[in-house]
């Protein structure tokens, strides 16, 4: 970086990268409501500064494959507060789909039924519940 771009380019770019940093461990830390969320930012930054510290010597900063981790990971961290309440919804859906499947499973062994069976017996029973009966021939009034 000081061969291309001089003193002065340096420093705008270290003011610039700290900044950038900054604000991406300030939205990991205490913007974002999800812990799983929490975990990505976390790794991000920390792989953010692992890289400078890393390749400062070996004038990798801004070649190929490290520039989309550092400029694309800290575009995803600071649109996480954005992500933040859909992934959470997104996570108890998945959440509540494997305990159901954990509480199938578990009805399934106590009644001593084969579980494939025993699965479509419930969606069978839920469809019958959420389907309208249609009206058979001698039903339909002429």
């Amino acid at each position: 970086i000081w061969v291309h771009a001089g003193p002065i380019g340096v420093v705008v770019f270290v003011i610039t990268t700290i900044l950038l940093f900054g604000g991406a461990c300030y939205i990991t830390l205490f913007r974002l409501k999800s812990q799983s969320l929490r975990g990505y930012g976390a790794g991000l930054c920390s792989a953010f500064v692992a890289l400078h510290l890393g390749g400062y010597a070996n004038q990798i900063l801004m070649q190929f494959p490290n520039i989309f981790l550092f400029y694309g990971g800290m575009s995803i961290i600071h649109t996480m507060p954005y992500m933040d309440q859909k992934f959470t919804e997104m996570e108890n859906k998945r959440l509540q789909i494997a305990e159901e499947k954990k509480r199938i499973k578990r009805d399934a062994e106590e009644h001593g039924k084969c579980i494939s069976k025993y699965i479509r017996y419930l969606v069978a029973k839920e469809r019958d519940k959420m389907c309208i009966r249609a009206p058979q021939n001698d039903e339909v009034s002429e």
